[in-house]
């Protein structure tokens, strides 16, 4: 009688160790899911090159482009 009861305490010991991981593995999926997304919304609000909505990295290295490309000279007469 006594080894039945341990019998049936191990196993429900069992079940519980999978369904916790699997659990564990369904949290490691959204966590992957919710960080992809999130480097994707960051990634396109630094390197976005739509028209009139690019992103800051892309609107700054304009600008240096631009103020590069201007060359004034410093006044050499």
């Amino acid at each position: 009688m006594i080894r039945l009861s341990r019998l049936r305490h191990f196993s429900g010991g069992a079940r519980r160790r999978q369904s916790e991981s699997g659990q564990i593995a369904v949290e490691y999926v959204l966590l992957l899911v919710s960080a992809i997304v999130f480097a994707l919304i960051i990634t396109n609000l630094m390197v976005s090159r739509a028209d009139g909505g690019e992103g800051f990295v892309i609107r700054s290295w304009k600008a240096m482009v631009q103020a590069i490309a201007a060359d004034k000279a410093d006044g050499v007469d």
